[in-house]
């Protein structure tokens, strides 16, 4: 168990170290360097999104497959992409369920579970504060 705990803690200080020094790299960069390698970050924050939408989405999830500390990332997600990390996968997907919805090749509830909902219900709600009718509502309306 003392090598265990050892083994975690060398991992623990190199993630810690790999962290730093790319933040620390980026941030001694001119503006020019450092713009490009922020939009490089976000462009694949977003292509984890894209790529894993079905599963449970988290910011230290995306962090780490960059990898990138959470608040580094939230920050320059938020400065460039006007919306905190969370609100775009909310919005993600929301529009991709608009789109699943159209094909109706789904239901809701296989709707909800291909984007990655807990729950069918969940969905709705979350479709219905966005759009201001529920997913039935909207699929009757795209129908006519």
């Amino acid at each position: 168990s003392d090598d265990l705990i050892i083994c975690y803690l060398k991992e623990f200080i190199i993630k810690l170290v790999r962290n730093e020094k790319l933040e620390n790299t980026i941030l001694h960069q001119d503006s020019v360097v450092k713009n490009k390698i922020e939009n490089s970050i976000i462009a694949k924050c977003i292509e984890y999104v894209e790529n894993n939408i079905g599963t449970k989405i988290s910011v230290p999830n995306i962090a780490r497959s960059i990898p990138i500390s959470q608040s580094y990332l939230s920050a320059i997600f938020k400065k460039h992409m006007d919306m905190t990390l969370v609100d775009y996968i909310s919005h993600y997907r929301l529009e991709k369920s608009k789109d699943l919805i159209k094909s109706t090749e789904y239901n809701f509830t296989q709707i909800s579970e291909i984007l990655g909902y807990t729950s069918v219900h969940y969905f709705s709600n979350q479709f219905k504060q966005k759009y201001g009718v529920s997913p039935s509502e909207y699929a009757r309306a795209i129908k006519r």
